[in-house]
């Protein structure tokens, strides 16, 4: 800002509006350039039905959290337990039980440490195609082995 700029703003809003604009920018929280991933173990890069896979979050940097992870497929969502991460990684198993394309959503949730106190979000997303197995790119109905 300008020193006559600077006055315009004092003599408008008053000196203590501009102390406060000043204070939110420092009040920023640094953890905002933090970001989340998301990686799954597969098949060679296939899922099929019924079998168990890897859903792991990690957040960069490293911090405490808890982790929420969701699957949709046919505008069903499905919303799983809750897991504490450990160093900033947190991992659930699962199960595909039907045939699809499925949206998968991780949420991370933080406290961080050196920002104002309240928690904060991350998210990472992932789309995947589910084949029933030994039918991959067609429509089966896929009975339980």
């Amino acid at each position: 800002m300008s020193t006559t700029a600077s006055s315009r703003y004092v003599r408008r809003f008053g000196l203590g509006a501009m102390a406060a604009a000043g204070a939110m920018v420092l009040a920023a929280p640094t953890a905002s350039a933090a970001e989340a991933r998301l990686t799954m173990s597969s098949d060679n890069g296939t899922y099929s039905v019924w079998s168990t896979y890897s859903l792991t979050v990690t957040a960069d940097p490293a911090m405490q959290g808890t982790a929420t992870f969701c699957t949709t497929v046919d505008r069903i969502t499905t919303c799983y337990k809750p897991i504490q991460s450990s160093n900033g990684i947190a991992t659930m198993q699962w199960t595909p039980s039907k045939q699809g394309t499925y949206e998968i959503e991780a949420k991370y949730v933080y406290a961080a440490p050196d920002g104002p106190n309240g928690s904060y979000g991350l998210r990472a997303r992932a789309t995947i195609r589910v084949y029933c197995p030994g039918h991959q790119g067609q429509s089966w109905n896929c009975p339980r082995p």
